[in-house]
This record gives structure tokens, C-alpha cells and sequence, in this order.
């Protein structure tokens, strides 16, 4: 629950007070207007989270749940460059909010300094961003344009001490995260381990 509740609080502030300074900042919003950055995001998130292929028609209604009364052709005269940069600069304030889960009470990891868990996972973008959002290409099945996004949790304390975005073509293998690991003795690359794989020395 720990996690659940820290994670409400992060998006509540994201999707609210950050996103209506960012709004301003990015000049997505020069005047009062109904519909502020807040809702702007708001109605994104929560209309493609339920469908990711939404319509300008079901957009307007999670608006109007919002309390905010505007037309599908309303909402598409919003979709500019403006409102391209300030949802990129949203996506990146909301990667600075750290959040924490219940620490693993196991006797084996107070052995260590930290125990570091790393993984990561490709979003496919539409073609027309992969001047952005460069992709690895259609090889990989993952076309022209994706988002990756990576993270690092602390198993002792439950902190997810790093949440990056990157362009899949950038950065590969443990170079990926903008902070190095402490200088540890063991060191398990994910991209190399196979299951069921055990390692007496860390159990001697």
C-alpha cells in the first residue's frame, strides 16, 4: 500500500500543480483559459489509458467529466507544438518523482550495501516521431520511432532510486543509467541470465 499511496500522491501533483507551471513555461497556455494544462493532461492520460485508441469524441467527454465543456475540433486545434513540448517536459518532471516500496525483510541482502535491480522496457511510438524518439528500426519489430524507459530499484530499502527515458537507438547494456552502482562484488547482468541460474558464493 505503501507504494500504491506514494505513487497517487507523485501523479496527483504531476497531473496538477506541475503540469499547470509547465503549461505556462512552455506556452501552452499564454491566458486563462478552460481548458489549463491540468486538464489538458488529465484528459490524455485517463481517455488513453482506458483506450489507447480513443477518439476525439470520447476525449470531449472525459473533459466534460472534468468540467470542461469543449468540442472533439476544440480539442484538436490544441494539439500543437506548444502542447508537444510541454508533454515532454511533463514526461520528464514526472521521471524525477521518487517513490518507494516496503523493504524486503530477507536476512541475505543485509549482507550487502545495496541490492540493485535494473530493467527495462520499449514503448512503440507512431512513425511521425522518430525525429524525436528514434527507434532501433523495423528489425526488431519495434518500427521507426520508440520510447525506453528504464528503472533501478534498491531491494533493501525499497527505493526506486532512478527512472530515466531514452531513445532505444541511444544507450545499451549497463550504460544506460545516468548514475553508476557502488563499486559492488557481485554483479548479475540481466541480459546474460538465464533461468533458474544459482551462485553459491552469494549463499556461502
Amino acid at each position: 500500500m505503501k507504494m500504491i499511496e506514494q505513487v497517487a500522491t507523485a501523479l496527483q501533483g504531476v497531473l496538477g500543480v506541475v503540469a499547470e507551471r509547465l503549461a505556462r513555461e512552455t506556452h501552452f497556455v499564454q491566458r486563462q483559459s478552460k481548458l489549463g494544462g491540468g486538464h489538458f493532461v488529465q484528459t490524455l492520460v485517463f481517455t488513453y489509458l482506458a483506450n489507447p485508441d480513443a477518439t476525439g469524441d470520447e476525449l470531449s467527454q472525459t473533459a466534460a467529466a472534468l468540467g470542461v465543456d469543449i468540442t472533439p475540433e476544440g480539442l484538436t486545434q490544441r494539439f500543437t507544438a506548444e502542447a508537444a513540448t510541454f508533454l515532454q517536459q511533463l514526461l520528464a518532471a514526472a521521471l524525477t518523482r521518487v517513490v518507494a516500496a516496503d523493504p524486503l525483510d530477507i536476512p541475505l541482502l543485509g549482507r550487502f550495501a545495496g541490492v540493485y535491480l535494473e530493467d527495462s522496457t520499449t514503448i512503440v511510438l507512431p512513425d511521425a516521431l522518430h525525429e524525436l524518439w528514434l527507434g532501433c528500426g523495423n528489425a526488431t519489430e519495434q518500427g521507426r520511432a520508440a520510447l525506453k524507459i528504464n528503472v533501478r530499484l534498491e531491494l533493501s530499502s525499497g527505493l526506486c532510486q532512478e527512472l530515466d527515458h531514452e531513445r532505444p537507438s541511444e544507450r545499451a547494456g549497463l550504460g544506460r543509467f545516468r548514475h553508476r552502482l557502488p563499486l559492488c562484488r557481485h554483479h548479475l547482468n540481466y541480459q546474460g541470465l538465464k533461468p533458474g541460474t544459482v551462485f553459491p558464493s552469494l549463499l556461502s
